[in-house]
């Protein structure tokens, strides 16, 4: 049985939503990176990974540890466009055993690749939680938590 209750945030999304849990010992320290792209990668997964990788070291999420998500969210992209366009180009009859694998393809595809999407902040519902606030914004929280520190010791 997996563990209850909802996935545990990383404590860089807790400081950033003022969380007072956000000190929690024990979780590990990574930095900002860009991960390389996989040479087993096909065509399409291959030009659509920088794309990916743009997007998220521009919001300041991604690391080098995540180049297996990235790389499997781009494959599974990749393989569900195949089997789309195998379904329309084939004219395949509904009912057919080939159509249940094809069709049975893309739904696993495409699951596979939403569910990669939203560990790397990719889907409307899952960005809020990995937002990173600017260097300015968290300038201005630092300010303020100086400020209210010291008037609280006064």
């Amino acid at each position: 049985m997996g563990k209850r209750g909802p996935k545990p945030l990383p404590n860089e999304t807790l400081k950033i939503q003022g969380s007072w849990r956000a000190n929690r010992p024990g979780l590990p320290q990574v930095k900002p990176g860009k991960p390389k792209c996989p040479t087993w990668l096909d065509g399409t997964a291959k030009r659509l990974f920088p794309r990916i990788v743009k997007i998220l070291f521009a919001r300041n999420v991604l690391t080098e540890a995540d180049q297996m998500v990235v790389a499997g969210y781009c494959q599974n992209y990749s393989l569900w466009r195949l089997a789309v366009r195998a379904s329309r180009d084939r004219k395949v009859k509904i009912g057919t055993i080939e159509h249940r694998r094809i069709t049975t393809t893309a739904h696993e595809a495409f699951t596979d690749m939403m569910k990669a999407g939203a560990e790397l902040g990719l889907t409307p519902s899952s960005r809020p939680n990995v937002t990173v606030l600017s260097d300015a914004d968290q300038n201005e929280k630092q300010n303020k938590t100086r400020f209210f520190r010291s008037s609280q010791t006064a």
